[in-house]
């Protein structure tokens, strides 16, 4: 899958990892399939989508990864899938 997605200052980022800044954190725009990773292997801590399938985690070190969810939900349900082995992992919704 390919995701397309506009980060602030209009930069177009097209199916590639991107590392960038946004309010002194480091911000990484990756392809689902690497956020469903980081989620499975117990890396995220919180989870948030929107309705526009943007999706945001923030990982146990602190980092936050962003990508576009294929459907809407799908970032909640994974999470709910992976918290018997992972624990709880917060979720919110727009």
């Amino acid at each position: 899958m390919i995701g397309v997605i506009i980060v602030a200052g209009g930069t177009l980022i097209v199916g590639r990892s991107f590392l960038g800044e946004k309010e002194g954190k480091n911000v990484e725009v990756r392809s689902w399939e690497l956020v469903r990773e980081a989620v499975i292997n117990c890396e995220a801590e919180r989870v948030f989508q929107s309705h526009d399938l943007n999706v945001k985690v923030l990982l146990k070190n602190g980092s936050e990864i962003t990508a576009v969810e294929p459907q809407i939900d799908d970032i909640i349900n994974l999470a709910v899938e992976a918290q018997p082995k992972c624990g709880r992992i917060i979720m919110a919704t727009e």
